[in-house]
Parts: C-alpha cells; sequence; structure tokens
C-alpha cells in the first residue's frame, strides 16, 4: 500500500493536466483496493477454514461422547436417549457460534466453551451411571443380608421380621444419599455407610442368636444332668435296706450346683422323693 501510495504521488507530480492527475489518483487507489481485496479474500478464506475445522472438531467431540454414554451399562435406555440429545444440544450450539467468530481465535473459542458443555454432559451421566450401580450394589446388599437373617436358628420371627424392616429402611436411606451425592466419592461413601448400617443390624440380631442358641445348649445338657441324678437317685432309694436311713437321705441331697439351681425340676424331685418314701416304707414293714 505504501509502495502504491509513492508510485501515485509520482504520477500526479508528473501529469501535465488535470486528466493526467485524475488517471493517476484513480490507478494508485485501484492497487490499494486490490492489495486489500487480495488479502481480505485470503483472510475469509482462513476464517471460513477454521470455522469448518472448528466445527469438525465439535462434530467429532459430539460422536464420541455419544458413544461414551452408549457404552455406560448401568444407565437406562431413557437416561442415554437423554444425555445424547444433550451432547447434540451443546454441538448444535457451539456450532452456531462458531459461524459467529470474527476471526479463527473466536472460532477456536466457540469450539472450545462447547466441548467443554459436551464433557459436562458425560460427566453427568457417567455420575448418573455410577449412582444406578451403587442402588444396585445396596438392593443386592439388602436382598443378602436378609436372607442371612431368615436362616438365623436361634431368635424369633418377630425379631426377625423387625431387624429386615431395619434393613429395608437403611436401604432407602442409602438411595437417598446416593441421589443426593455430587460425585462419586459421595456415592461411594453413601454406599459404605448403608452396608455397615446393614452390617451392623445383622450383627446385632446374630449376636443375641448366638446367646440365645448357647443358652438352649446349656439348659439342655443341664436338664441331662438332672435326668441322670434323678435316675440315680430312684435307684439308690429302691436299694436301701433296713437301717440304712441315714444312708438314703444323703443320696437325696444333690451334689451339683446344677442340680441345686434346677428350680424346673423340683416338682419332678419332690415327687420322686415322696414315692421313693413310700417305696422305703413299703420295704421297711416287709422286712
Amino acid at each position: 500500500v505504501e509502495a502504491a501510495l509513492k508510485d501515485g504521488e509520482t504520477a500526479i507530480e508528473k501529469a501535465t493536466d488535470t486528466k493526467g492527475v485524475d488517471d493517476a489518483v484513480t490507478a494508485g487507489k485501484q492497487k490499494m483496493d486490490d492489495i486489500y481485496n487480495g488479502l481480505a479474500a485470503k483472510n475469509a478464506e482462513n476464517n471460513q477454514q477454521a470455522k469448518d475445522n472448528a466445527k469438525q472438531d465439535v462434530d467429532k467431540k459430539a460422536e464420541s461422547a455419544k458413544q461414551e454414554i452408549d457404552n455406560k451399562s448401568n444407565l437406562t435406555p431413557d437416561e442415554k436417549t437423554s444425555a445424547k440429545q444433550k451432547v447434540d444440544e451443546a454441538a448444535k450450539a457451539a456450532k452456531d457460534n462458531i459461524d459467529q467468530a470474527k476471526s479463527p481465535s473466536e472460532a477456536t473459542d466457540a469450539k472450545n466453551q462447547g466441548e467443554s458443555k459436551i464433557d459436562g454432559v458425560v460427566a453427568e451421566a457417567s455420575l448418573q451411571d455410577s449412582k444406578n450401580k451403587a442402588k444396585k450394589d445396596l438392593e443386592q446388599k439388602a436382598t443378602d443380608t436378609k436372607a442371612a437373617i431368615d436362616k438365623l436358628t436361634g431368635v424369633s420371627d418377630g425379631d426377625k421380621e423387625k431387624a429386615k424392616a431395619e434393613v429395608e429402611a437403611a436401604l432407602k436411606d442409602g438411595e437417598t444419599a446416593i441421589e443426593k451425592a455430587t460425585d462419586t466419592k459421595g456415592v461411594d461413601d453413601a454406599v459404605t455407610a448403608g452396608k455397615q448400617k446393614m452390617d451392623d443390624i445383622y450383627n446385632g440380631l446374630a449376636a443375641k442368636n448366638a446367646e440365645n442358641n448357647q443358652q438352649a445348649k446349656d439348659n439342655a445338657k443341664q436338664d441331662v444332668d438332672n435326668t441322670t441324678y434323678l435316675n440315680k437317685l430312684y435307684t439308690s432309694m429302691n436299694s436301701v435296706k433296713k437301717g440304712d436311713l441315714a444312708n438314703a437321705a444323703k443320696a437325696l441331697l444333690p451334689k451339683t450346683s446344677a442340680q441345686k439351681l434346677s428350680i424346673t425340676l423340683i416338682g419332678t424331685v419332690l415327687l420322686s422323693l415322696i414315692a421313693g418314701i413310700v417305696t422305703f416304707a413299703k420295704k421297711i414293714k416287709k422286712n
């Protein structure tokens, strides 16, 4: 342009009439216009190329994002459709902004903003996928825990039903916490807490179950000991002879703490004692 200006000024200076001056000005301006138009054409071409490249990048990003969404196995069909629709909307908005760009840098900025929104949609879908999986895991934990509760043999049906209701409540609380989570760590924490509640419920009932079973065993063994004691007592009384009354009295006395504390068998012991005395009296009379 500067060179065209100097050439024009030289031509003007050399002009010998007004027509020559006008011709020199016209020629100088034309050279400048040609310089600008040539550069403007290149500018337009470069801008369009930048826009085309930016839109192609957005399209590739969108397709990759939708494929990633489709591969998330814990999303429902509706959730996948909704997420992919959001990707398409973000891509369209990005390409519209790219078309409005006045320079390659503006086109690049519009592309980057659009891709960031697409990434946000994918992140949202990933979080939902994690939440769905977490809920499934917690539901399975609840099912397993209730099945384990049903297998306990030392607690009442009422205790079992109460514990299973508590497991259901823990499941609902866990699902609520999962849904409120804003990141995968929050989801993981909610699952861990929910499973711990269920374990605590089961472990508490299992401890009671073990205690009851042990008490039943202890009672059963005590009953066996007492039955053996009574059999020996009866045999001893039947074998009493005249003059052995003192020994018979000693035989009537219980010898172990279990025998002494067997409240449930007191009535039986008394009846056996009376029967033994009667038999003893008959033997004395007979002798």
